[in-house]
């Protein structure tokens, strides 16, 4: 950010303006506008773009049109609108807390003499560190130039000044290991080795041979051990009679590492001071119109973040004095700029009003406009659901509105859930969530009603088509066949399974296109905007019903096949163990 701010009011002057947008050079100078709204010390009014309007029609427009309405129906009837400039502040109240550790090793920090000179130095920075104008400036544009939001807005959320975290250290030679980084290793007690484990100090075990008796049984009778010699003993194989073994912990060292030190024989005793700053925000908002002020409030930091209006943050040098001032906060001031505007217009009769606001020219306070333009389609699309009347008629006239069209399309090809999800993002505005919900499910239903019949003819017609495909493949002796050209069992196999699953995916696209076709009949080409092509309508249950069915079918070719001695090598294995066992 600049930190020019010669254009900007300082806000701590009682005389305080906003700054007014300059004029055009050879053009008149832009005088304030007050629209119910009072030119303050904290707030100003001026001429807001025209286009600005224009561009608040254009999405009333873009949301009723097709909707039974033509667009360019919407006609403006008074607009009262302007540049709202205003002052806020976000007051930082600084937070410090202090971590303390010890940590093996020297670590880098700023080095003290004692733990208590550094308590001595953190109280010192807790006193000066809001009075030094670098920190000031510091924080001001890490504000304005690092954050999105620039702090607008913040209000109870811990905002972190890493850049202000300051590390004190102490060094301490380690008292465990007097600073030698080592300790005498407690398993040997400092003399690198250990009794031998396995003869446990004896140097020799038990002969192997004679199990210690000192005589095994030869052929000419009892006689004396040849690998002990009789003493039942043989030298201990661990450690060769020396009755002790390399200490397994410091492997002859006699010491190990400290482990309070990690082997640095020194410790460091580790301050972080850290500061940060929680905000609190206001704005004067005693002369804005409560609606403008509402959505200012409402908004937050997204007023900033999401581009609806414009913000500076008001650079000011500390001079000597402020800097002796006591205190524990920094206040960042900010000049905001946001357009607004309230528009009025007329669809047909009835007139409706509605607020226009930021530089994106959000709607706020807009009518539920599609909720009453669609009553009546709704309604219709209602009595489809229920099947009364011509239920094809009834779609046919809801689907001449652009909303129930998409809902129609929405529900032909998604979940209700994810059809209402893909309705409300074409129709962010001016549909309730509860109308959606209806739209929903009567679209959903009404197409049901429409393809019912179909689909339960195709349903008979898929399971007859099933069993023919399934019985002439086992029982007419293709599968046969297929099992003379390929030897190999395990492909043999795969083939049997491919066609229950390829027969089973045809009959689900037949009852599929059946139900499109008779989608395609009764509705023409609305639906598809033109496109000759429908979206294949959702099967529901009769999906369910198909491959549950599909696997009996498929059992009963088997068990036919038995009969005539065609059936695959898999299968008769299959039936024998199972026979077997019963």
């Amino acid at each position: 950010m600049s930190d020019d701010t010669s254009d900007y009011p300082d806000p701590t002057e009682p005389s305080a303006q906003p700054a007014q947008p300059s004029a055009e050079p050879g053009s008149e100078t832009a005088q304030p506008v007050t629209l119910g709204m009072a030119n303050t010390a904290s707030t100003a009014i001026t001429e807001v773009d025209p286009e600005f309007k224009k561009e608040g029609l254009k999405k009333i427009r873009a949301i009723v049109d097709g909707n039974g309405v033509n667009g360019e129906d919407v006609k403006e009837v008074h607009f009262e609108g302007g540049t709202l400039q205003f002052l806020a502040n976000t007051k930082l109240q600084f937070r410090f807390k202090t971590l303390e550790r010890v940590e093996a090793g020297k670590r880098p920090g700023k080095q003290l003499p004692s733990p208590k000179a550094i308590h001595e130095e953190i109280a010192k920075q807790e006193q000066k560190i809001t009075h030094r104008a670098d920190v000031v400036k510091q924080v001001q544009t890490y504000i304005a130039e690092e954050r999105k939001d620039m702090g607008y807005g913040l209000d109870g959320q811990m905002i972190k000044l890493p850049f202000l975290y300051t590390d004190y250290v102490f060094y301490e030679a380690c008292k465990n290991c007097v600073a030698k980084g080592h300790v005498q290793c407690k398993r040997c007690h400092g003399q690198g080795y250990e009794m031998c484990t396995q003869c446990h100090g004896q140097g020799l075990d038990v002969c192997p041979q004679c199990n210690g008796s000192q005589f095994i049984q030869g052929p000419n009778g009892r006689q004396q051990c040849p690998r002990c010699f009789g003493r039942g003993k043989t030298s201990c194989s661990l450690c060769n009679e020396r009755r002790k073994i390399q200490c397994r912990v410091c492997k002859t060292k006699g010491t190990t590492q400290c482990t309070v030190c990690s082997g640095h024989a020194w410790n460091t005793h580790f301050y972080r001071l850290e500061i940060d700053a929680m905000p609190s925000f206001d704005f004067d908002r005693s002369n804005i119109k409560d609606r403008v002020g509402d959505v200012i409030d409402d908004l937050g930091p997204d007023l900033i973040t999401k581009g609806h209006a414009q913000a500076k943050v008001i650079y000011k040098e500390q001079n000597e004095k402020q800097s002796e001032d006591k205190r524990d906060f920094i206040t960042v001031p900010y000049v905001v700029q946001v357009p607004f505007g309230e528009l009025r217009y007329k669809i047909g009769e009835e007139t409706y009003g509605t607020l226009l606001f930021g530089y994106n020219c959000a709607l706020y306070h807009l009518p539920d406009l599609l909720d009453k333009l669609l009553k009546t389609p709704i309604k219709r699309l209602q009595e489809a659901a229920e099947n009364r009347g011509n239920v094809a008629e009834k779609i046919q006239k809801c689907a001449q509105f652009r909303t129930l069209r998409g809902a129609l399309l929405a529900s032909s090809r998604y979940p209700l859930k994810k059809a209402a999800k893909k309705i409300k993002m074409d129709n962010p505005q001016g549909l309730r969530n509860e109308t959606i919900k209806q739209i929903t499910l009567h679209a959903d239903r009404a197409l049901k009603n429409i393809t019912r019949k179909p689909r339960k003819q195709g349903f008979y017609i898929a399971i007859a088509l099933m069993a023919l495909i399934f019985g002439v493949y086992f029982a007419a002796g293709i599968h046969g066949m297929i099992a003379a050209a390929i030897p190999d069992q395990l492909i043999q196999l795969g083939v049997d399974i491919a066609v229950l699953g390829l027969t089973l995916t045809g009959a689900f696209y037949l009852v599929k296109f059946m139900s499109r076709h008779a989608m395609k009949q009764a509705l023409g080409d609305i639906l598809s905007g033109g496109n000759a092509k429908l979206p294949m309508p959702k099967l529901g249950k009769t999906a369910e019903r198909l491959t549950y069915i599909a696997p009996g079918l498929y059992l009963l070719a088997l068990e036919a096949s038995v009969h005539l001695a065609t059936a695959p090598w898999w299968y008769m294995q299959l039936r024998g163990m199972i026979t077997g066992a019963i």
